[in-house]
């Protein structure tokens, strides 16, 4: 007796196909995580370009073996406030499949910087009192352009909020 057994090509699989960061400069974001699959159990390897990329992007897996989970996370420690683009190649070392491209978009913003709070009608800085209004000076405290809203004011405007131990400031 004779026993043919056809099978397809062992197809690498990741889940999602790209990744963003968006953080601000000098703190560490939470990983993200990559679903590497295929058909049958295959091994990979993992490669990031460009190679500079690699002192600011990294890529774990406990296993080489898929199907695998791969945390890729983003050091932006003395990353410069800008955008920074990479990819994540995934290959199969036996090249029964095609190697898998993942786009890495990593956004950086410059962290805000509080000059001063003062009272909003004598500018004098002190302690804060419940009901007082208030001026922030300081940098990088909001968007680019100028943003505004109708009367009243929600307590976010234009991504940007004020807290107070926790509590929005209303």
């Amino acid at each position: 007796p004779v026993t043919l057994t056809v099978t397809g090509v062992p197809m690498l699989s990741v889940n999602p196909s790209s990744l963003t960061f968006d953080v601000q400069s000098g703190i560490t974001p939470a990983p993200q995580t990559l679903s590497l699959t295929s058909g049958p159990p295959i091994g990979f390897n993992i490669a990031i370009s460009p190679s500079s990329a690699s002192s600011w992007l990294s890529v774990t897996t406990f296993t080489a073996l898929t199907p695998a989970s791969l945390n890729v996370a983003v050091n932006a420690t003395g990353l410069a406030p800008g955008a920074y683009s990479a990819t994540v190649t995934i290959s199969d070392p036996s090249n029964s499949s095609p190697p898998v491209t993942i786009p890495i978009a990593v956004n950086v913003v410059a962290s805000p910087i509080i000059g001063a709070v003062t009272n909003a009608a004598s500018f004098q800085a002190g302690p804060v009192a419940p009901g007082e209004l208030l001026v922030l000076f300081g940098s990088n405290l909001g968007p680019g352009v100028l943003a505004s809203t109708g009367s009243p004011l929600g307590l976010t405007l234009a991504g940007t909020s004020v807290l107070f131990d926790g509590s929005p400031g209303v």
